[in-house]
This record gives C-alpha cells, sequence and structure tokens, in this order.
C-alpha cells in the first residue's frame, strides 16, 4: 500500500473513529444545541414533574412532562414557571458540573428503591456541588432511612464507572441561563442497536467499543475476536405487535453465543455453549458448516426479553457498499459469501413497553478463502434494522413501517501483507 493511501485511510479511519467516540461520550442522547422552555411542579414518584416545550423536532426529547429531580441546593426553584435551560447528557456534562459523580446519580436512577424522597436523598448524597465537598455526605441535620442508605450502599457497591446501557435512563442536566435551580431530567436511551461487549483469544485483541463504532486492531482474525450487538426496541405509539428484522453480511457472522477457540487448520470455530462449525465459505447447508449450523434457522428466543427471534442464511446477494467484501457475494474458485438474516417476532407491546435482544456477530473467511478482516479500512458492517407494526399476532395486518435505523462501523487497523 502506497504511503498516500495509507494516509488518507488512516485520517479517515481516526476522523470517523472520533465522531463515535463523541457520540458515545454523550451516551448516544442527541439534543438541542439551543436552549429550551421548562417548568416544573412537584412530584409524587420523582422530586419535580419537570415539562419541556419549544423544543425542535428531530431529537431525543420532545415536548413533554418527565421524571425530575433536584442536584443543587443553592435555590428553591419557582414552580408553574418558565425557565430558558440548555440540555446536556450527564455523561458530557457542562464544565461547572465535569467533577460530579454522574455515574452514582446515572445508577440510582436506573436501580431505584425506596421512596421518591430516599432517592431525592441520595442523589444529593452524591452531588458536591456547589460548595465542593470532596467526599460524599448527607446533607446537613439529614438522618437517612433505611431505604435512602441502602441506596448509597447499592450505588457506593456497584455504581463506580457505571454508564447508562441500551434502555437505561440518562440524567439529562437542564441548565439555566439565570440564576436558579440546576436540575436534571430522566430521559430513557433509545438506540435501536450498539456494541455493548466484545472479546478476543488466541492473542488477538478485543475490538475497542464505543457505541455504533468499533476498533479492531489485527488483521485475519477470523472468529478470533467478536462482539454482542444489542437490539432496543421501544413501542413510543399505540399497542400493536412488531417485528424486528435486520441482515449481517459479508461473512460476518450471527452467532447465539460467542466464539471461545479456533482451530485455523481445519476451520472449526468453538462457541462458548460447546457448539462447532467449520467457517470454510465453499462448505453449504449440506455439510458441516455455519451455514448448516444456522439452516433452516437457529433458535435465539432465549436471549431476547420478548417474543420470538431466529437466525436464518442465505447466500451471497448483500449489497454492495455495506459490508467488508463490498463484492457480490461469490469467487470464481467456489466461495460463496455468508449472509444472516435476524428475524424478531417481538409481539404485542403496549405504549411505552420495551424490548431488547442480544446477539453475537464474529468475522468468518471471505469468499476467497481469506480470514477476514483481510484488509484495513473503515467498513459499514450493518445498515438495519427495520421494524414494522401489525394489527395481528399473525403479522398479516401490517400497519406502518418505523425509521430507526443506524449504522454500525468498524475501523480496522493492522500491517497489510
Amino acid at each position: 500500500m502506497n504511503k498516500l493511501k495509507t494516509m488518507a485511510i488512516g485520517v479517515l479511519m481516526i476522523s470517523i473513529f472520533l465522531v463515535g467516540s463523541a457520540k458515545a461520550s454523550n451516551c448516544m442522547l442527541n439534543l438541542p444545541p439551543d436552549p429550551v422552555t421548562m417548568a416544573v411542579y412537584d412530584g409524587t414518584i420523582s422530586y419535580f414533574d419537570t415539562v419541556l416545550s419549544d423544543v425542535p423536532s428531530g431529537y431525543d426529547v420532545t415536548n413533554g412532562t418527565y421524571l425530575g429531580w433536584c442536584i443543587d441546593i443553592r435555590y428553591d426553584i419557582p414552580r408553574d414557571t418558565d425557565f430558558s435551560v440548555m440540555l446536556y447528557s450527564s455523561c458530557a456534562p457542562p464544565a461547572g458540573l465535569v467533577g460530579e459523580r454522574w455515574d452514582m446519580i446515572n445508577y440510582i436512577l436506573n436501580h431505584k428503591q425506596g421512596e421518591m424522597m430516599d432517592i431525592q436523598q441520595a442523589i444529593w448524597y452524591f452531588m458536591k456541588y456547589p460548595d465542593g465537598t470532596p467526599e460524599a455526605a448527607w446533607r446537613p441535620g439529614y438522618t437517612p432511612t433505611p431505604a435512602a442508605q441502602a441506596i448509597v450502599d447499592d450505588a457506593m457497591a456497584n455504581g463506580a464507572g457505571f454508564v447508562p446501557g441500551p434502555g437505561e435512563v440518562v440524567a439529562v442536566i437542564c441548565y439555566p441561563d439565570e440564576e436558579t435551580q440546576i436540575t436534571i431530567i430522566e430521559l430513557r436511551k433509545w438506540v435501536t442497536k450498539q456494541f455493548t461487549a466484545s472479546g478476543a483469544f488466541d492473542g488477538f485483541t478485543a475490538p475497542e467499543i464505543s457505541g455504533l463504532s468499533s476498533m479492531v486492531f489485527e488483521l485475519h482474525s477470523g472468529p478470533r475476536i467478536w462482539w454482542e450487538i444489542t437490539y432496543y426496541f421501544k413501542n413510543e405509539g399505540e399497542g400493536n405487535y412488531f417485528i424486528l428484522w435486520d441482515k449481517w453480511g459479508g461473512n460476518l457472522m450471527a452467532l447465539d453465543s460467542p466464539p471461545v477457540a479456533f482451530n485455523e487448520t481445519n476451520n472449526v470455530v468453538t462457541l462458548e455453549n460447546s457448539e462447532e462449525f467449520s467457517i470454510d465459505p465453499r462448505l453449504d447447508v449440506t455439510e458441516d458448516g455455519y451455514k448448516r449450523y444456522i439452516h433452516p434457522y437457529l433458535d435465539i428466543s432465549d436471549l431476547a426479553s420478548n417474543g420470538s427471534a431466529f437466525i436464518t442464511g442465505h447466500i451471497g446477494d448483500q449489497q454492495q457498499g455495506t459490508n467488508p467484501g463490498k463484492g457480490k457475494g461469490s469467487h470464481p474458485k467456489g466461495g460463496k459469501s455468508y449472509d444472516a438474516d435476524i428475524r424478531w417476532e417481538i409481539g404485542w407491546l403496549d405504549t411505552d413497553a420495551e424490548a431488547w435482544l442480544k446477539i453475537y456477530i464474529a468475522p468468518g473467511k471471505n469468499p476467497g478463502g481469506k480470514l477476514q478482516f483481510s484488509s484495513t479500512g473503515c467498513y459499514c458492517i450493518n445498515t438495519g434494522p427495520r421494524v414494522r407494526a401489525y394489527g395481528d399476532s399473525e403479522y398479516i395486518d401490517f400497519l406502518y413501517a418505523i425509521d430507526k435505523t443506524v449504522q454500525l462501523c468498524v475501523h480496522v487497523e493492522g500491517t497489510e501483507e
């Protein structure tokens, strides 16, 4: 590879990876860049009922009522009064709040126990603002209830470094442009699909993940690296039946268990669940290969929170530009690409009900017989999923499609042969 090409790929890889990292550091939230209007009211299950208005469309927050909490004891905030506020993710707070224990606050919001004031007192326990107290402490004069103490003990034991994952609550900071109380609201993170874990063995480095992006550090790993992928769906409309479809091409294998061993001599991969198969792309469904492993379908319903889920396979029809091979799916010597489809029959979901599914993805071999990834570069490995709503449990009465697609990108480093 010439130096100019190497430099161009390197710059592209770095720039795209940094964009992905920036999104990940923000907990994957898309918040308005300009102030919105906020008013608070006394809550019953949260300290405030927080009402946002003047929110433009296209963001993860909308006009409406949110569960709200106090993080600033310097001021009282008037109820039923409009304030102009900037919204910040607690995963990327403004300068004056960077030193706060947002890991603990987010952990508490995702592991609630006790009554509303128990939760509020536990939040105040970890907030140093505004006096900069170096250690967490109860508010002066407050004797914690057993429930409040249990919340703090749980956070101290398990909350360090906590970052909300798919479907979990993120604290969003409501920072006013005048001298009044700073508050937070709860926003549940809506991400259709993202990298949530990775692994490696036999001396290879586990891919580095940051939400919708991942960095691979060596070429020709094959199934000696893998990713856990989490799908998350929340029904924001009326109750209906739902199906989610997705496709993985370019000889990326969709699996029900992560790989733990690979014999490169005979092409056999072993999964954590003790299943074995060959990744030779020349093997079809009548032989002991990956395509046979998922044929006619591989039931992965036990990896789903709701409904039934399956992996099915077909050969060589992935679209140009949406997979690492970027090809037509076949090779003159007889190799054929692996394409794996995810069909998740989520079933009935009420309004605001949620569902999630985990799968595992590992590189195989390309049609020419080389272990993926066989070259450096930036690859969009997946462009789905698609979600459809139906009026019946047989999925015949189609109602509407939901456009919640995301792209997962892999940035491959390594030394070209």
